[in-house]
């Protein structure tokens, strides 16, 4: 039993994030089955809204324990696109293309924040590790009171500044965020008013 109420912490903090990881993982794993599947159902199919439609269909699959407000709006605005298309013949096969492009963005950012996840995890535990190693050197060796280990100095400054950066709002220049996104997903082209609407709407809910 550790002998300081922060070793205790680091202990509970280490239960922790085993569990977290753990669970991490089969989320993750359960994604990648997923998105694979998709993507190999994708590459037997031509017909760009037969393709848009297996697509949309995947994504809300591997979505449908998770609440993604943004996601959600252009998902619906897609399904009154594909119902749309099946009597307009204005509607091209390179506009259901941009859409497709869309959906799959969304696959492999979400393939990105579980990777992120899973490597942040390991860091801690790591981190959890080194601390736990520096504490019980500093004990066998009875270092005099009020003696500073500079190597904890800067791992406890660290992980201030970490805390800081992870639960302290950030301040993001909205205005500029949105020009950004509107070149990243070629929304100036005026044939595409529904994916318009989706990034008011995401940055009306910001």
């Amino acid at each position: 039993m550790p002998a300081n109420g922060g070793g205790v912490f680091s202990e509970t903090l280490q239960k922790i994030t085993n569990t977290k990881l753990e669970e991490l993982s089969k989320t993750r794993s359960a994604f990648e089955t997923a998105k694979a599947s998709i993507l190999s159902r994708l590459n037997d199919e031509v017909d760009p809204l037969k393709r848009l439609d297996l697509l949309s269909q995947g994504v809300k699959d591997c979505y449908a324990m998770k609440k993604n407000p943004d996601l959600e709006l252009e998902l619906e605005n897609l399904d009154s696109f594909m119902a749309q298309s099946k009597y307009d013949p204005s509607i091209t096969p390179e506009q259901m293309h941009v859409w497709e492009e869309s959906l799959l963005r969304h696959l492999d950012m979400q393939s990105s924040k579980l990777e992120y996840a899973s490597l942040y995890g390991q860091l801690v535990t790591e981190w959890l590790s080194t601390e736990k190693a520096a504490s019980g050197a500093g004990e066998d060796a009875n270092m005099a009171e009020g003696f500073e280990d500079v190597g904890d100095s800067i791992k406890k400054e660290a992980r201030h500044g970490w805390e800081k950066v992870v639960f302290e709002a950030a301040g993001v220049d909205e205005t500029a965020l949105k020009k950004y996104l509107v070149r990243l997903f070629g929304l100036t082209d005026q044939t595409k008013p529904a994916s318009l609407k989706a990034l008011d709407h995401s940055t009306q809910q910001a």
